[in-house]
């Protein structure tokens, strides 16, 4: 992922590709060519556990509700 800031309102931009057409989601400021920055992309895999029981999750934050 990279990101590029733009000048004019200071915001972030991303995107998956390094070239091309970057306009500024924001203010539509043309950021083709503002240096970029290499974001890392972090992404969490939580696998579910097929034979925990569903139900007792919903249970208690109902429970935890009315405590």
């Amino acid at each position: 992922m990279y990101k590029k800031v733009c000048p004019r309102c200071a915001k972030s931009s991303y995107s998956s590709c390094r070239s091309g057409e970057w306009i500024c989601p924001v203010c539509s400021n043309d950021l083709t060519f503002q240096r970029v920055l290499f974001e890392s992309a972090q992404t969490k895999v939580t696998r579910l556990d097929p034979y925990k029981n569903r139900n007792e999750s919903a249970v208690e934050s109902v429970y935890s509700i009315y405590a």
